[in-house]
């Protein structure tokens, strides 16, 4: 860690701001701000993202002291669709990896708990009915890395670090493990025990599968219902084979504007919340017999748009329309031109007709590099 403590106090003071300002902006206390200052506690990614505000520098100047350079390089890979989620979501995931001292923690941790697990597993076998729950495999894997197991750990580590240095690395391991769980960082950090832990360093596969987690639980939350999770009922395959049929070309959707046609998804989740009920709305658009089934698909299982594509419109062009149209402009031209000569046709203005508009979906460029980042898992869940 390259001085944090010393950064922080220098562009606090160069900013002209208290501890105690600092803290109330923040919303921490003046001892954490002190902590932060003297390099004795690391902020999480939230209070980051606060000093980061507070200071006016980028979160990349902070992590910069946090990690090192390579550290910093490997986070910022290829691997990692950054332009499927927002500026926020990414810096989250910016800071979402290990340091030297929190793998080691991480291991550490999991070294103890195996053992405590063996011990129950011994007690089972000597005392079949003993059944204390301190010691249950189940309740010991299902959160790893509460508090308490702090305790497990050698006393002259516990020494070393600090009671409350440890029970914040704690925090911040539970934050980074939460996004795929404990066991797959294992499995990573095995695989490649020479490196550090990053989410963003994880295969295109297990990001994919935390992309699907992520949208699912925002579709059942807007939605309020769910589904099963066959792969092709996942997200990322059914974008995927969504907008492959669009980078071929534009698909029609119907006859209505496009911000009808995006009016209409409310309306949609409007009807499925409230039923068959008499608030049941009307759509405002008519969709073509002819949509291909993969849209349906898509459509119905109403995923979040996060701009793989776009709805554009252009005037019907179909040729019972264009003559109603030629037909009211040559007659409004009559009435205009003669109206002054023959009031007695004041009476008679032409029935204004109402204009009709097709609205098409195409991909867009954010669609397109989904495309090229997707086609790899594309062929392995085939």
């Amino acid at each position: 860690m390259k001085d944090l403590g010393g950064f922080l106090k220098s562009v606090r003071q160069k900013e002209g701001v208290t501890q105690e300002k600092a803290a109330e902006l923040m919303e921490v206390s003046i001892n954490t701000i002190q902590n932060w200052e003297k390099g004795d506690y690391i902020p999480d990614n939230k209070n980051i993202n606060k000093i980061s505000s507070v200071y006016g520098i980028s979160w990349k100047d902070i992590c910069l002291r946090i990690f090192d350079d390579n550290m910093l390089k490997k986070v910022e890979n290829d691997n990692f669709p950054d332009f499927l989620f927002t500026d926020e979501k990414n810096r989250e995931f910016d800071s979402m990896y290990f340091t030297d001292e929190l793998q080691e923690l991480f291991g550490l941790i999991y070294i103890y708990l195996d053992q405590k697990v063996n011990d129950f597993i011994q007690m089972k076998k000597l005392f079949p009915y003993y059944t204390t729950s301190e010691y249950s495999k189940e309740i010991l894997f299902k959160e790893p890395f509460e508090i308490g197991y702090i305790g497990m750990l050698p006393y002259s580590y516990i020494e070393k670090k600090g009671i409350f240095r440890l029970m914040d690395m704690v925090d911040k391991i539970k934050e980074i493990v939460s996004y795929e769980g404990a066991e797959n960082v294992l499995k990573y950090i095995r695989a490649n025990p020479n490196n550090l832990y990053s989410f963003k360093s994880n295969s295109k596969i297990v990001i994919a599968d935390y992309i699907d987690k992520e949208f699912k639980e925002e579709k059942l939350e807007r939605y309020g219902y769910s589904r099963n999770k066959k792969v092709e009922d996942r997200f990322t395959v059914l974008s995927y084979n969504f907008i492959k049929q669009l980078e071929q070309q534009d698909m029609f959707m119907g006859y209505g504007t496009a911000k009808e046609f995006e009016e209409d998804i409310d309306i949609q989740r409007e009807n499925l919340k409230s039923g068959y009920s008499y608030n049941r709305k009307e759509s405002k658009v008519e969709y073509t017999k002819d949509i291909p089934g993969i849209i349906n698909d898509y459509r119905n299982r109403k995923f979040p748009d996060i701009g793989l594509f776009e709805y554009y419109t252009i005037e019907s062009d179909d040729e019972e329309y264009f003559e109603k149209k030629h037909k009211y402009k040559m007659e409004l031209d009559f009435y205009n031109k003669n109206k002054e000569e023959h009031p007695e046709i004041l009476g008679s203005k032409p029935k204004e007709y109402v204009e009709e508009f097709k609205t098409f979906i195409r991909i867009t460029e954010k669609g397109k590099n989904y495309i090229e980042w997707y086609k790899d898992i594309a062929l392995e869940r085939q």
